[in-house]
Order: structure tokens, then C-alpha cells, then sequence
């Protein structure tokens, strides 16, 4: 047996993105770490993000008015839903966010061939194939070259590169 296989498994689990010593890690309750984490107060910047701009349209809006000062309640509220939102949005994936994922893209440039096409009236067939034969990748061959070169399975392309039937 190795080291690590005798080593006990962690009981107060860190997450990788977040900063070594956080405030959630040095001074929450331990019963309410896992809570704290699941709503990412341990990785605020998405929160901050969100809330400055709030804070400074409320403050604007406010001022507009001719208020002296933005609302307390509207600015607490926005405080609380920059941190409630973010976290139910967040657990969605469990924490692992969009680390290490590859996007698959297909972009399509205009061409006056094509608008013209599309302007016809050609059939949506005829025309996705005047892309194709103008250097169009299709979403499905961009996710074919990434299980090509082991960047994902195709299990993970299949789920996730809607692949249409051939109607017309």
C-alpha cells in the first residue's frame, strides 16, 4: 500500500478554484462550510461582479430622481440576490463550473453567395451545403476532430452537438 491510500479521506473538503485560507475555511462554523461553499462565498467575484453594476445603476437612477441617495432596501436586496443568485446558478454542475471544457463552434461567414441564397428562398438544405462547400465546419465535424484527437468522447459530442435528421 502507498501513502495516500492510508491516508483518511479529507472530512473538511476544499474546493481547487478557491483561494488556500479563504474567510469560509478560517472562520465559518464547520456545519456551515459545505453551505457556504455550495453558494460560492469562498469565490466571490462573480457575485462583485454582478453587484457593483447594480449597485452603481440603482445609485444613477436614484440620482436621476433627484434622491440625494440610492435606497438602502434596494441596495440590500441587490446585495442579497448578487450571492443567492450566483450560488443557485453554480450548482448546477457541482462546483466544477466550466474548468477544462472545450467549446465546439460553427461559425458562419456571410458571403454574398449565401445571403443571396438565403434571400431566394433556397431551401435550407441547398443552402447549408453552399456553406459547406464555401469552408463552412459543421458543428458535427468539429466535434468528430475533437474525439479524433482524444479531446472528448463520443458519448460527451453525441449528447451535447444536436445532429438533425436529413428532412427536408
Amino acid at each position: 500500500m502507498t501513502a495516500a491510500a492510508n491516508t483518511p479521506p479529507a472530512t473538511d473538503p476544499t474546493v481547487p478554484d478557491a483561494a488556500p485560507g479563504n474567510w469560509v475555511n478560517r472562520l465559518a462554523p464547520a456545519t456551515w462550510r459545505p453551505y457556504l461553499r455550495l453558494a460560492r462565498f469562498d469565490r466571490p467575484i462573480g457575485a462583485w461582479l454582478l453587484l457593483f453594476p447594480c449597485w452603481w445603476g440603482q445609485a444613477l437612477g436614484e440620482l436621476s430622481l433627484g434622491h440625494p441617495y440610492p435606497s438602502p432596501t434596494y441596495l440590500l436586496l441587490f446585495l442579497a440576490g448578487a450571492f443567492v443568485m450566483r450560488g443557485a446558478g453554480c450548482t448546477m454542475c457541482g462546483g466544477s463550473g466550466y474548468f477544462d471544457r472545450i467549446g465546439v463552434y460553427e461559425v458562419l461567414t456571410l458571403t454574398d453567395e449565401l445571403r443571396e441564397s438565403i434571400i431566394e428562398g433556397r431551401t435550407p438544405r441547398a443552402t447549408r451545403q453552399l456553406a459547406v462547400d464555401q469552408g463552412l465546419r459543421t458543428l458535427q465535424a468539429e466535434a468528430m476532430d475533437l474525439v479524433a484527437h482524444d479531446m472528448t468522447t463520443i458519448d460527451e459530442a453525441l449528447r451535447h452537438v444536436f445532429v438533425a435528421e436529413d428532412t427536408e
